[in-house]
């Protein structure tokens, strides 16, 4: 059973002190607060840098976390994040700047892996591949899914890996998001006191 959700409003004229309160407008505030919680979109992680010579020439424009050669993926952002029972899926989302010289052509690839809680995390439950090729994908914001019913909820530990796949160690991670998908088809219902 899951809690329904609707965009909706009450006249003011309800909020006058005698003015009667039907039940349908008890019913319709409930389904106000549910679409509310649904639509509040938690953010697990969003950094991002200010623009080249926005303040003046030299001004930062990467996060400092750049690509390695070819072939050697490295984690750069590993933290704990809280998942939600009703969110439904994850999303994950990266831009990148591949440097024209030496490699236009080179491919780079942004994994955000999913774990357990445990005191090493080697049990990944769940990850999402975003890649980028050449110049051409310069500064262009990619999205990736993950399904909390692979991941978990609850506490998870959130790991970004960042690879060159393709040419040389030539490109930076310009910011990276994860944040839950807005919940648009009913919450579930609340557990009773006393239920599992």
């Amino acid at each position: 059973m899951t809690r329904e959700q609707a965009k909706t409003t009450l006249s003011p004229g309800h909020f006058v002190t005698g003015a009667p309160v039907l039940s349908e407008h008890a019913e319709a505030v409930a389904k106000h607060v549910n679409w509310s919680a649904g639509n509040r979109g938690q953010t697990h992680l969003a950094l991002t840098c200010a623009p080249e010579d926005v303040l003046e020439s030299g001004s930062p424009r990467t996060l400092s976390l750049s690509f390695r050669a070819s072939g050697a993926a490295w984690s750069v952002i590993q933290i704990p994040i809280q998942v939600q029972p009703e969110v439904v899926n994850l999303v994950c989302g990266a831009a990148v700047d591949n440097l024209t010289s030496p490699g236009p052509d080179d491919v780079v690839t942004v994994n955000f892996r999913i774990y357990e809680p445990k005191a090493n995390p080697i049990n990944e439950t769940a990850s999402v591949l975003l890649t980028f090729t050449g110049t051409a994908e310069n500064d262009t914001d990619k999205t990736g899914t993950i399904a909390t019913s692979s991941s978990g909820t609850g506490w998870r530990i959130l790991v970004i890996d960042l690879e060159t796949t393709v040419g040389s160690a030539n490109a930076d991670l310009l910011r990276v998001t994860v944040q839950d998908q807005v919940i648009t088809s009913g919450q579930p219902a609340p557990i009773a006191e006393g239920d599992g």
